[in-house]
């Protein structure tokens, strides 16, 4: 919500399962890792920026899980 990250719903599913899968690997260590891991997914809103800034946050400054 603090990003603005979701906007129609469409892709937020797979976005999700990639945020959960790639914070479950643990190989995201920058903002490029974040990038790059969850580039296999499509958004219709073009909202690529802001999910990228709010699973970066979640990511980076935790690491794993809350």
């Amino acid at each position: 919500m603090q990003h603005d990250a979701f906007q129609c719903g469409y892709c937020t599913p797979g976005q999700l399962c990639s945020a959960i899968g790639l914070m479950g690997e643990g190989r995201a260590r920058t903002r490029e890792d974040v990038r790059e891991l969850m580039s296999g997914n499509l958004c219709r809103c073009g909202a690529y920026v802001q999910i990228l800034d709010a699973v970066s946050e979640v990511v980076l400054a935790n690491g794993k899980l809350a």
